[in-house]
């Protein structure tokens, strides 16, 4: 249904797959080229790497983490994705990863917890150490040293304790490349809030606006079609009645052009109109 607007990697957990673990990247192809995206998978169901093409011979490299639900897992855990990572960072001539993300199943601060406590140190450390190795830091904790957020709400015995697991670390390198960090809640999908940041690297290419196209909605509208072809039939028997006629402000090619802007604002007022009654009928319909 979805294939034409998006491309998902995933990698399931192994033993109980679609039931426990595992980690997806899902892109956007009406804002990315994803035809050339590369994905590995690092730990089944743990880890993924992703590298986007992104101007020139620039890329972008993500890795999605699912950390251990058990503290004593960490250092094993950070210890083999450090191993992997840094074989097939060897096997692809990679030098860095951008963004390490997802959800951590731990903190590094108490202030990341409520009520306030400290994780065990082994596992905060072994984190710490992974993150370190690849020059990744908090940005979101480093611009926000008192604030308190959370993206997790414990189901447990104390259903008040909440904790921000969910987190989006960014290399030095692009830390000033990162801004407008949000997050919201996805109640019907996930008992997370989804975390987000813009990236824009500040020597991207200039992108403009883009062309307007006509909406997709009213393309076979005959309505509307009938009102352009009054207005094309009446353009076109205006330039046959002044063959020899032709100054500057008079000819073929700018009367093509008015006759472009005034379908393109026609287009556009009839879709408001359209939208608007399609608005009523559902404010109709919910009362």
């Amino acid at each position: 249904l979805f294939a034409k607007r998006i491309r998902i990697f995933n990698s399931p957990d192994p033993a109980r797959p679609g039931s426990s673990a595992g980690v997806a990247f899902v892109l956007n192809k009406e804002l990315l080229d994803t035809s050339t995206a590369a994905c590995a998978t690092l730990i089944p169901g743990r880890a993924l790497k992703l590298t986007l093409k992104w101007h020139g011979e620039e890329s972008i490299t993500l890795i999605n983490a699912y950390g251990p639900n058990r503290p004593a897992d960490h250092p094993p855990f950070w210890a083999e994705l450090t191993t992997k990572l840094n074989l097939h960072l060897q096997r692809t001539r990679q030098t860095h990863i951008d963004f390490l993300l997802g959800d951590f199943n731990l903190t590094e601060d108490a202030l990341d917890r409520a009520p306030p406590r400290p994780e065990p140190q082994y596992a905060v450390a072994a984190l710490r150490e992974f993150r370190q190795r690849y020059s990744l830091q908090d940005a979101w904790r480093h611009n926000h040293q008192t604030t308190r957020l959370y993206t997790y709400r414990s189901h447990g015995g104390n259903g008040y304790a909440r904790s921000r697991l969910d987190r989006i670390y960014t290399a030095d390198r692009q830390a000033a490349n990162v801004f407008e960090w949000s997050h919201c809640e996805l109640r019907d999908v996930t008992d997370h809030t989804l975390v987000t940041v813009r990236f824009a690297p500040l020597d991207a290419p200039y992108q403009g606006k883009g062309r307007w196209t006509m909406p997709l909605h009213i393309l076979h509208d005959q309505r509307l079609i009938d009102i352009l072809m009054d207005k094309g039939l009446h353009m076109q028997e205006i330039i046959k009645e002044s063959p020899g006629i032709r100054t500057h402000h008079h000819n073929p090619q700018s009367l093509w052009l008015n006759l472009k802007k005034d379908m393109i604002n026609t287009i556009k007022h009839y879709a408001r109109s359209q939208m608007s009654r399609t608005t009523a009928r559902i404010s109709a319909l919910e009362s």
